[in-house]
């Protein structure tokens, strides 16, 4: 955001800064065996803030798909190491 004044605009060429509101600049590509229909509609995915919170909803998450036979471990496991699991966590977690 850039201050003129009183007045702020919205720079849409970079991010100035502003690492929390949506912007089509911090998409990344999702990476190998991420699950498709966890991607925005561009194949990219958004930056999100790690809580215990959401490290504890990817962990329910990914276990309720592979029981439900939606994902494959390495769907799960692609899904956890975006939210945030390290890489010990995330290979030593579920079945192989």
């Amino acid at each position: 955001m850039t201050k003129i004044g009183k007045q702020s605009e919205k720079c849409s060429k970079c991010l100035d800064w502003e690492l929390i509101l949506p912007n089509e600049l911090m998409q990344f590509p999702a990476p190998k065996d991420y699950p498709d229909d966890e991607t925005l509609t561009n194949g990219k995915l958004n930056p999100s803030t790690i809580t215990y919170a959401s490290l504890c909803a990817a962990a329910a998450k990914s276990h309720n798909h592979i029981v439900s036979e939606k994902w494959k471990p390495k769907h799960a496991k692609a899904f956890l190491s975006v939210a945030g699991w390290n890489g010990q966590a995330k290979d030593n977690w579920g079945p192989t």
